[in-house]
Protein backbone atom coordinates (compact mmCIF):
# COMPACT_ATOMS: atom_id res chain seq x y z
CA UNK A 1 0.00 0.00 0.00
CA UNK A 2 1.51 3.40 -1.22
CA UNK A 3 0.46 6.07 1.25
CA UNK A 4 3.50 8.13 0.89
CA UNK A 5 2.91 10.06 -2.20
CA UNK A 6 0.80 13.39 -1.66
CA UNK A 7 -2.02 14.33 -3.65
CA UNK A 8 -2.30 18.16 -5.67
CA UNK A 9 -5.68 19.64 -3.68
CA UNK A 10 -7.25 22.60 -4.52
CA UNK A 11 -7.54 25.18 -1.30
CA UNK A 12 -10.17 24.45 0.29
CA UNK A 13 -10.46 20.28 -0.76
CA UNK A 14 -11.65 17.81 2.08
CA UNK A 15 -7.83 15.81 3.25
CA UNK A 16 -6.64 13.31 5.13
CA UNK A 17 -3.15 13.19 7.11
CA UNK A 18 -1.05 10.31 7.34
CA UNK A 19 1.78 10.27 9.61
CA UNK A 20 3.11 6.94 9.52
CA UNK A 21 1.67 3.17 9.21
CA UNK A 22 3.37 0.37 10.41
CA UNK A 23 2.70 -2.76 7.99
CA UNK A 24 3.86 -5.37 10.52
CA UNK A 25 0.55 -4.31 12.83
CA UNK A 26 -1.52 -3.11 9.69
CA UNK A 27 -1.75 0.81 11.51
CA UNK A 28 -1.91 3.97 10.29
CA UNK A 29 -1.15 6.61 12.44
CA UNK A 30 -2.95 9.91 11.70
CA UNK A 31 -3.85 13.60 12.74
CA UNK A 32 -7.32 12.79 10.99
CA UNK A 33 -9.07 14.88 8.44
CA UNK A 34 -9.42 18.60 7.45
CA UNK A 35 -9.38 21.07 4.82
CA UNK A 36 -6.05 22.19 2.82
CA UNK A 37 -5.79 26.04 3.94
CA UNK A 38 -2.56 26.82 1.63
CA UNK A 39 0.84 27.24 2.12
CA UNK A 40 3.13 28.86 4.65
CA UNK A 41 6.05 28.31 6.83
CA UNK A 42 5.62 26.64 10.17
CA UNK A 43 7.39 29.20 12.42
CA UNK A 44 6.20 26.91 15.50
CA UNK A 45 8.70 24.00 14.37
CA UNK A 46 11.23 25.71 14.58
CA UNK A 47 12.29 24.44 17.80
CA UNK A 48 12.31 20.90 16.55
CA UNK A 49 15.23 21.66 14.08
CA UNK A 50 17.91 19.43 15.24
CA UNK A 51 20.76 21.52 12.99
CA UNK A 52 21.18 24.42 10.43
CA UNK A 53 20.19 22.72 7.81
CA UNK A 54 16.88 21.57 8.85
CA UNK A 55 16.07 24.85 10.37
CA UNK A 56 16.94 26.17 6.75
CA UNK A 57 14.65 22.74 5.53
CA UNK A 58 11.63 24.29 7.27
CA UNK A 59 11.65 27.81 6.46
CA UNK A 60 10.33 26.99 3.11
CA UNK A 61 6.31 27.17 2.71
CA UNK A 62 4.72 24.12 3.34
CA UNK A 63 1.06 22.97 3.31
CA UNK A 64 -0.98 24.14 5.45
CA UNK A 65 -3.71 21.27 7.17
CA UNK A 66 -6.85 23.06 9.41
CA UNK A 67 -7.76 19.76 11.12
CA UNK A 68 -11.32 19.29 11.73
CA UNK A 69 -10.13 19.42 15.60
CA UNK A 70 -9.31 22.84 14.69
CA UNK A 71 -5.34 22.53 15.23
CA UNK A 72 -2.87 23.27 12.17
CA UNK A 73 -0.29 20.87 10.82
CA UNK A 74 1.97 21.22 8.03
CA UNK A 75 1.88 18.45 5.23
CA UNK A 76 5.73 17.48 3.90
CA UNK A 77 7.32 17.91 7.21
CA UNK A 78 4.56 16.72 9.89
CA UNK A 79 2.51 14.32 7.75
CA UNK A 80 1.68 12.48 4.48
CA UNK A 81 -1.64 14.24 3.10
CA UNK A 82 -3.95 13.76 0.05
CA UNK A 83 -7.63 13.41 -0.92
CA UNK A 84 -9.99 12.50 2.31
CA UNK A 85 -12.16 10.08 0.36
CA UNK A 86 -9.04 8.48 -1.89
CA UNK A 87 -6.87 8.07 1.11
CA UNK A 88 -9.13 6.69 3.29
CA UNK A 89 -10.65 4.33 0.39
CA UNK A 90 -7.21 3.02 0.14
CA UNK A 91 -6.56 2.56 3.89
CA UNK A 92 -9.94 0.28 3.97
CA UNK A 93 -9.04 -1.52 1.12
CA UNK A 94 -5.98 -2.89 2.46
CA UNK A 95 -7.58 -3.49 5.92
CA UNK A 96 -5.69 -1.29 7.94
CA UNK A 97 -6.71 0.11 11.46
CA UNK A 98 -6.34 4.06 12.11
CA UNK A 99 -4.91 5.20 15.40
CA UNK A 100 -5.31 8.88 15.74
CA UNK A 101 -2.85 11.51 17.23
CA UNK A 102 -2.59 14.94 18.47
CA UNK A 103 -0.33 17.50 16.65
CA UNK A 104 0.51 18.21 20.31
CA UNK A 105 1.29 15.30 21.74
CA UNK A 106 3.30 14.84 18.43
CA UNK A 107 4.98 17.96 19.23
CA UNK A 108 5.89 17.25 22.45
CA UNK A 109 7.31 13.65 21.89
CA UNK A 110 9.75 15.34 19.32
CA UNK A 111 10.83 17.70 21.52
CA UNK A 112 11.23 15.44 24.66
CA UNK A 113 13.26 13.46 22.03
CA UNK A 114 15.38 15.89 20.51
CA UNK A 115 16.43 17.07 24.08
CA UNK A 116 17.32 13.84 25.31
CA UNK A 117 19.63 13.57 22.57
Amino acid sequence: MDLTGENICDVGSRVFTIIEKDPDEKIIYSFGSGIFIGYGIPKELFHLAEDLQEMNDIQNEFPIIKLDSGEIVYGGCECFWGEEEMMIDTIKKFNYSILYVTSKDLRQILSEDITCQ
